[in-house]
């Protein structure tokens, strides 16, 4: 079965580069998001981090993540990081470790 994509709702396809042994994943295909964690913003989506387990709200458009990989992604520099070390994502960003919080 195909890898899928739940953010665009279809399956991935990829292509072989020439010489290499790993598929690389091509043109509408390709997956948005930060490396380690797919962190994707608003503009990316819609998506809704605002109802996961891993948010914790700072203010009306903006929360932290603590999922360790997203955290590994705002360590890098790829977005920001908060100062309890936690990263700091949009209420209406996503990423690949998306869980409903219990209840929803």
């Amino acid at each position: 079965m195909p890898a899928y994509d739940f953010r665009q709702k279809q399956p991935l396809t990829m292509e072989h580069e020439a010489g290499k042994s790993e598929p690389v994943e091509t043109g509408k295909d390709k997956p948005i998001g930060t490396t380690k964690g797919g962190y994707a913003t608003p503009e990316e989506g819609p998506f809704e981090c605002q109802r996961c387990v891993h948010y914790h709200k700072l203010n009306g458009t903006h929360g932290t993540c603590d999922h360790q990989d997203v955290v590994a992604d705002a360590e890098a520099g790829e977005i920001k990081l908060s100062d309890s070390g936690m990263a700091v994502v949009a209420a209406r960003g996503c990423s690949n470790y998306f869980r409903p919080e219990k209840g929803a």
